[in-house]
């Protein structure tokens, strides 16, 4: 899983990434539904399940996260309506 790891050992250091990880599939999984491409969106899917089963493990609070990606789509659509 953390391949990245030179010690290949995961611990609560990692959430900045897992929680990054989580945020940057979500906003590409609804990115690619807007645009209605779906080839990609199985992988990222999988992504995203499992940053999330490592983020609960570390008692990260989900709705803090969900609240990242709502917030990047208002911001992202408030400036294209300018």
């Amino acid at each position: 899983m953390c391949a990245g790891c030179a010690c290949a050992i995961m611990d609560k250091t990692h959430e900045p990434f897992w929680s990054d990880r989580y945020v940057k599939c979500h906003i590409s999984m609804r990115e690619a539904k807007i645009a209605k491409i779906v080839e990609r969106s199985k992988v990222i899917s999988d992504r995203a399940d499992q940053a999330k089963k490592i983020l609960k493990k570390f008692g990260v609070n989900m709705d803090a996260l969900e609240s990242r990606i709502d917030s990047h789509f208002k911001e992202t659509y408030a400036e294209k309506k300018r």
